[in-house]
């Protein structure tokens, strides 16, 4: 009781060792704080409420959607009031219209995985009126939140980052080449180096920056990019070495992974045409 009248700001926290005997608080008091604790309800039952589960429960709660009502004092259990959690439903799900899912139109489970965030973002996005085009599933077995369904385009320019990079199967997938080459040039020294984090498991992935990538591109080509529709790469590869132009960095000499200085190759070209 002491510590429910204590949360409620009835008891000062220079009482605190007060024996109760000489604390003096009215009975209405008691009765109002009593009546709004037993009418709380804790985390358990507001995840089952929402439909959401207990880290999206407790995310939202930690980024201020709701607000415990009792917990702050030691050893005693957050509790939330009811009517915060009916009124956060209705304001979000009250007279909306039931919609068959679509390429646009998903569900906040869906929704995440594309946009590179939690649905507890989705949430605080949608209360705070960043995320406004909502409906309702067909689907009646679902509960609360499970049966938002949000636009998908909405979310991302809510939420999807803007590109950090290569991560390194995007590397190798844009160069065409194997892993074992691709990571041995991701690692060459060319490149600048950012973090990106996983969209679901939140994993950190190195990458190579655009700046970077896009920067050497400029100024080098492969070995089959520069011979294209003009000589065999293997003509092409012997008169540079001869002309002691050597390449900036090469594999196994194969073509797509051995890259020369454009401006060396064009000079070549002009004394060799």
């Amino acid at each position: 009781m002491r510590k429910i009248l204590m949360e409620r700001g009835l008891v000062a926290q220079a009482d605190r060792k007060t024996s109760d005997n000489k604390i003096m608080v009215k009975v209405a008091d008691i009765d109002d704080a009593v009546a709004a604790y037993r009418s709380s309800i804790d985390i358990k039952t507001i995840v089952d409420r929402l439909g959401v589960s207990m880290p999206t429960g407790q995310q939202i709660i930690r980024m201020g959607v709701l607000t415990p009502i009792y917990g702050t004092e030691k050893d005693m259990k957050a509790k939330f009031s009811e009517n915060a959690v009916n009124k956060l439903l209705d304001d979000l799900m009250l007279d909306l219209e039931e919609q068959d899912e679509n390429d646009d139109i998903v569900s906040l489970d869906y929704a995440f995985k594309r946009a590179g965030c939690r649905i507890s973002d989705i949430i605080v996005g949608m209360v705070n009126g960043g995320i406004a085009k909502r409906y309702l599933s067909k689907d009646p077995t679902k509960i609360g939140f499970a049966r938002l369904l949000v636009s998908l385009c909405e979310v991302k320019a809510e939420f999807a980052p803007e590109s950090p990079g290569l991560k390194r199967h995007e590397f190798a997938r844009t160069l065409g080449l194997d892993r074992a080459t691709a990571m041995a040039f991701f690692e060459s020294g060319f490149f600048e180096f950012g973090h990106s984090e996983g969209r679901v498991n939140r994993r950190a992935h190195d990458t190579v920056t655009q700046e970077s990538f896009d920067a050497f591109f400029r100024e080098h080509a492969s070995l089959a990019e520069l011979a294209k529709g003009w000589m065999q790469p293997s003509k092409l590869r012997t008169g540079l070495t001869r002309a002691s132009i050597l390449p900036v960095w090469a594999c196994r000499e194969r073509r797509i992974a051995t890259f020369y200085r454009r401006s060396d190759v064009e000079a070549y070209r002009g004394r060799n045409c």
